[in-house]
């Protein structure tokens, strides 16, 4: 797909109004379905999580899901149509601080290698520009389509949404609503402060999603095998401590003796990740508006 996305009005909105929230946010918690739409999703992103030891390396778990994003979107043309260039995703997140330019440019570097992103044939050969791969296409679309099926209880029109994005110019849709509000300066973590520290750890994200599995965020004492984390998600024993040792300072559970094996979660484990999906599915929310919103006919 080539080209920029053209005007709507959720997206013409979005620029109106730099850092508002998407319009659901604080709402989808008082669902009746909302509690085990959010375990699944917790569940789900666990299960898809991939712990590659280099990615580790190249982005925490929050710059791996937003560079992810905002490549597809450059890719698909963005908010003006240029290519995706190493310079202009560069720029992209120093200038909305996902990550130093570097770190940019070597994790388009391992996007090429696991054969993600390929050079762009139509463009200027001068600008370099890449183009994501079918494979990486594909990988967003399953991955979107997952999402929607899990918020149906929430969004009752995520089939439609779902069918929609089927064709490339569905989902470019919902990927440059969802990369405009981030570029507007809406950040899901705003809507969960206590675990912001945590994400800014690789797999900080998906060790407190994993504790939260397996307690239903239950305020009181748990066991947890440390090792076994460490294993699941490739990093070191010392750095899962380290990652409940943020954990702790945020207010989110405490540490019971020296081994990490034990933790008493605090109302604020639950209370916390009840913001931080209500956010989240708000934001899909608004970019499945937008889908349908162009779709010939609604």
């Amino acid at each position: 797909m080539d080209g920029a996305i053209g005007s709507t009005s959720i997206l013409d909105s979005i620029a109106a109004g730099p850092k508002a929230p998407p319009p659901l946010l604080g709402t989808l918690a008082a669902h009746p379905a909302f509690a085990a739409v959010a375990a699944r999703t917790g569940r789900s992103i666990v299960a898809r999580f991939e712990g590659h030891r280099i990615l580790n390396r190249v982005l925490n778990d929050r710059g791996r899901f937003i560079t992810g994003l905002v490549v597809l979107d450059l890719g698909f043309g963005g908010a003006d149509g240029a290519p995706l260039t190493a310079t202009r995703l560069q720029d992209f997140c120093q200038r909305h601080g996902i990550c130093s330019r570097g770190r940019a440019r070597a994790m388009l570097a391992v996007f090429r290698v696991m054969r993600l992103l390929e050079p762009s044939e139509s463009a200027d050969r001068r600008l370099r520009a890449l183009v994501p791969t079918p494979a990486f296409v594909a990988l967003h679309r399953e991955r979107w389509s997952e999402m929607l099926a899990m918020l149906e209880p929430l969004l009752p029109e995520a089939p439609a949404v779902i069918a929609a994005i089927a064709d490339d110019a569905g989902l470019a849709v919902l990927v440059r609503t969802m990369a405009a509000r981030f570029e507007a300066g809406f950040r899901v973590v705003d809507a969960a402060p206590a675990i912001t520290d945590v994400v800014e750890h690789a797999s900080g994200l998906v060790v407190l999603l994993s504790i939260l599995e397996q307690t239903g965020g239950a305020v009181g004492e748990h066991r947890i095998v440390v090792t076994d984390l460490a294993r699941r998600f490739l990093v070191s024993r010392g750095h899962v401590l380290e990652i409940l040792r943020t954990a702790e300072a945020a207010g989110l559970l405490a540490i019971v003796g020296r081994t990490g094996a034990t933790v008493t979660l605090t109302p604020r484990f639950g209370a916390a990740f009840a913001a931080f999906f209500d956010a989240m599915f708000a934001a899909v929310a608004e970019g499945a508006e937008a889908v349908l919103a162009r779709r010939p006919g609604l």
